[in-house]
């Protein structure tokens, strides 16, 4: 018979083997998730595919330059070095970004104690919402690719926990830690893609606006080092928000087609290197340099307070649009609740639209969508008023040449913005703009195949333009298969 001891022990032991046992289960089921999505993410593992399907890809065999004497393909890439290199340069357009405004806030210390404190508060604000990202969505360490995001492990985690997250935020080293977890996986993950959007719509264009006003006033006073230090910092804020809305598209686009909601059917990734990737990336740099040239302009001419009063004029005409539609509409309390949701997420709007054109943000119906249509009607009418005050200055006054050139940039990107967003929203009319409404109708805004518009840009003519040879990948070697249809694969679909 056994002892007590004995008993508890074997119980101890069994709970031990349980313990153990359900460890490995949930780490193969991990690995199981992990190998169907990398199955299904590069699928032509058992395929033979094309030499050089693509820019972006261009040559990541030697097959190319054997077969092809004419490539244009001077390195070999894969997609997975291509994707460290660019989350990289991404992290250093935020590190510069950050950086610089903490320059130039060391730099007005010394010379306007009113400018050094309202330069401190964007940045405390930035910083505080990072910090909240950081907080609420911190990468866990055994995220795996292709994961969909859940929030549900928050009430999990221990106050410590969630207060470390909160200072690593705070203190910019949040993104650090998603930018490794993103190299791990071979893909960005959630928090890092969303850090950087709301850094970009919080922290750089208030800072860069601030800059440009400071830069315009100071012109005549300041040195050639000290504007060029403004002014770059400037431009990499510009730069960095333009930027991280380009890919935060892409990110929605890959995210929604993994959830099984593809967009576009065809297309398995939107790239920057495509007519449309193209075409949207001058879109956002027009949108925001304008914007904020416009509003640093107007505020050179009168006070700081006419930026303000230009802004409160855009947000207030875009809720009293909204209001006129909505009001006969809907019931009262569906109103109240939209007017009021509207009336806050409108003021992220107010530097540029950030959400994304070909995919919906999460809880967004195709109506919702069109109530944002409003926000580009008292922009482009605000931006209107603004330019023709500074056309009028340009003409009667004596002008110092930061403003003349700034003036004469930021009215040139207003007008090439708007045929931009016309493009833009003409591709996009299958995906969320498929209803007929205010200036969107089908006489201007006709719904056609446009598939080509998302399709990367090859190369050249004579970059694998041998269309009867493809590469075996476990082997390496050409194979005739002139009886059979090549198709031009897209990232997605390339091994690494």
């Amino acid at each position: 018979m056994k002892s007590i001891n004995e008993v508890i022990k074997e119980r101890e032991l069994a709970k031990v083997a349980a313990k153990k046992k359900r460890k490995e289960d949930g780490n193969r089921k991990k690995e199981n998730i992990k190998k169907k999505y990398l199955k299904e993410k590069y699928i032509n593992t058992e395929k033979n595919i094309n030499c050089c399907p693509n820019k972006i890809l261009c040559c990541f065999s030697n097959c190319c330059k054997k077969h092809c004497p004419n490539c244009c393909c001077d390195f070999y890439i894969s997609y997975y070095s291509f994707f460290v290199l660019s989350l990289l340069m991404s992290l250093s357009l935020h590190v510069f970004d950050v950086g610089s405004d903490i320059f130039v806030l060391v730099d007005l210390y010394d010379k306007d104690i009113k400018l050094f404190s309202t330069c401190l508060g964007i940045i405390i604000l930035s910083f505080f919402a990072s910090s909240m990202i950081s907080c609420l969505g911190q990468t866990n360490p055994d995220v795996i690719p292709g994961e969909i995001f859940k929030n549900n492990n928050i009430n999990q985690k221990s106050y410590k926990k969630l207060f470390l997250n909160f200072l690593l935020g705070f203190f910019q080293f949040g993104i650090f830690i998603e930018a490794y977890y993103s190299i791990k996986i071979g893909e960005k993950t959630h928090t890092f893609v969303w850090s950087r959007v709301i850094e970009g719509l919080i922290e750089s264009c208030p800072q860069s606006l601030f800059q440009l006003f400071i830069v315009l006033k100071g012109a005549e006073t300041f040195s050639f080092f000290d504007m060029s230090k403004y002014y770059i910092s400037i431009l990499i804020s510009l730069l960095n928000l333009s930027m991280v809305l380009v890919t935060f598209e892409i990110y929605r686009y890959e995210y929604e087609r993994r959830k099984g909601h593809a967009p576009i059917h065809g297309i398995t990734k939107i790239t920057m290197f495509s007519p449309y990737g193209l075409v949207l990336t001058m879109y956002r740099l027009t949108e925001i340099s304008s914007r904020m040239g416009l509003l640093g302009c107007i505020g050179y001419m009168y006070n700081g307070y006419a930026i303000l009063i230009a802004l409160l004029f855009d947000y207030l005409l875009s809720i009293i649009l909204n209001f006129i539609f909505i009001k006969f509409k809907q019931k009262k309390c569906v109103f109240f609740s939209s007017l009021c949701f509207f009336s806050f997420s409108n003021i992220l709007f107010l530097p540029a639209y950030w959400k994304p054109f070909s995919t919906h943000l999460p809880g967004n119906t195709t109506e919702e969508y069109y109530y944002d249509i409003y926000h580009w009607v008292s922009k482009y009418l605000n931006n209107g008023i603004i330019s023709v005050l500074l056309v009028t200055k340009l003409i009667n006054d004596t002008n110092n040449l930061s403003f003349t050139i700034i003036s004469i940039s930021s009215i040139s990107c207003f007008i090439l913005n708007i045929p931009l967003l016309y493009f833009v929203i003409l591709w996009n009319r299958s995906t969320i703009f498929t209803l007929d409404f205010f200036y969107i109708k089908t006489c201007w805004c006709p719904k056609r195949n446009i598939l080509n518009k998302f399709k990367p840009v090859v190369c050249c003519k004579h970059c694998c333009s041998f269309p009867n040879k493809l590469m075996d990948v476990s082997s390496n070697k050409i194979m005739d298969v002139s009886s059979n249809k090549i198709d031009i694969l897209s990232e997605d679909d390339i091994i690494i």
